[in-house]
């Protein structure tokens, strides 16, 4: 837990700066886990469910490991009519993994997400947070073999 207490030293204990705070232990850690919302909520002096507010609300945070590559598929419904029920079979079939899984080696976390704001450019995914658009299944080979 010292990454945690470093970054609540990073921020100087500042409650104000939860989000923050707590983005800032996803991103290096990759999860909040039920230990780290203990440690934050003492640290800021603060009690633990409001942090398991903040990591339970956003989509971002997660309370598992995950993979190093998390690849975020749009679930909307223009998505949906533009196909992205077939990109994540094909997803799925690439990587061996049902939506919401993991491959065995930790490498990759294939998910659903809310809407990321690309309507116009559907089917579309977050990639460690870069946007990829207008995908086909044909996309799927390729992404997976550029992320390695």
């Amino acid at each position: 837990m010292a990454e945690v207490e470093d970054i609540l030293a990073q921020f100087r204990s500042d409650r104000g700066r939860l989000m923050d705070i707590v983005t800032a232990i996803q991103h290096r850690l990759g999860y909040i886990s039920d230990q780290t919302v203990q440690v934050l909520a003492k640290g800021l002096g603060i009690e633990p469910v409001e942090v398991e507010d903040i990591v339970s609300f956003y989509a971002f945070f997660d309370r598992v490991s995950r993979g190093r590559f998390r690849i975020r598929l749009a679930k909307t419904p223009i998505s949906s009519i533009k196909g992205a029920q077939a990109v994540a079979e094909a997803f799925e079939h690439e990587l061996g993994i049902a939506m919401g899984g993991t491959t065995p080696d930790g490498e990759f976390t294939l998910q659903w997400t809310s809407d990321i704001g690309m309507a116009d450019q559907e089917p579309s995914a977050l990639v460690n947070g870069v946007v990829l658009t207008v995908l086909t299944p044909g996309d799927v080979p390729l992404i997976i073999g550029g992320s390695s």
